[in-house]
């Protein structure tokens, strides 16, 4: 398999099926995968879970298969769930899990909870947050009137926050954000809050897959790595 310092995450949507077995998205796969069938992998949770899965081909798919189901018990994932998968190693994927309010299920001690967004309007220029994240015990009194967005990519904007008392959004600043980042039309967005008023924003195309992954080694090898991508 391809070093997991330059792989994207990725996301799916959980169906009956995705309860069943797991199957990577095929572009992924195409770019990015290059090891043996039949693989025993680790799945992992921010929370401290770990499972063992068997990873195999189902035709032209690669997907998690023996042992996924197990984890779907055990982590309570539903239908309309979406998972966030992310390596970390050759043989280790962390998974988050939101719900269908798009709010991280299994939220670590030492971190807020994330929040998931699908961007269909473009030309808008505000964004509401999830208001179950909103009002979650994790951040409520712990929003200020603005906050820092940082992307993947290395690109920062502050962003001003509105509160009607009902809903909170993005809002002084949000559209120029957009276009800076050249945020698309059914891109999904995953964030994570800190303490200090600032997101961590990773950007998703409609094919699921993270858009943006830069890394130390990445910076100072851009053209090597760009060179040894198949896609």
């Amino acid at each position: 398999m391809a070093s997991s310092s330059r792989l994207p995450s990725f996301i799916v949507d959980v169906t009956a099926v995705t309860t069943r077995f797991l199957k990577f998205p095929s572009k992924w796969v195409e770019c990015h995968y290059d090891d043996t069938p039949n693989d025993l992998i680790y799945v992992i949770t921010a929370d401290g879970y770990q499972a063992q899965v068997q990873i195999m081909w189902d035709g032209h798919d690669l997907a998690m298969k023996t042992g996924w189901n197990q984890v779907v018990k055990n982590l309570q994932i539903r239908v309309r769930d979406v998972l966030q998968i992310t390596m970390v190693d050759d043989k280790t994927f962390e998974l988050t899990v939101f719900d269908s309010h798009l709010c991280e299920k299994h939220v670590p001690t030492n971190r807020n909870p994330k929040f998931i967004k699908w961007f269909v309007d473009v030309s808008k220029p505000t964004m509401i947050l999830p208001i179950k994240w909103v009002n979650s015990i994790y951040v409520v009194g712990q929003l200020s009137d603005e906050v820092l967005i940082n992307t993947s990519k290395g690109y920062t904007a502050n962003i001003k926050l509105k509160d009607d008392g009902k809903d909170v959004w993005f809002s002084d600043g949000w559209s120029k954000f957009v276009k800076d980042v050249e945020i698309r039309r059914f891109d999904i967005l995953v964030f994570t809050f800190s303490d200090q008023n600032q997101f961590q924003m990773v950007v998703y195309d409609s094919d699921y897959i993270q858009r943006h992954v830069v890394t130390s080694e990445s910076l100072d090898n851009e053209e090597s790595l760009n060179n040894r991508r198949r896609c």
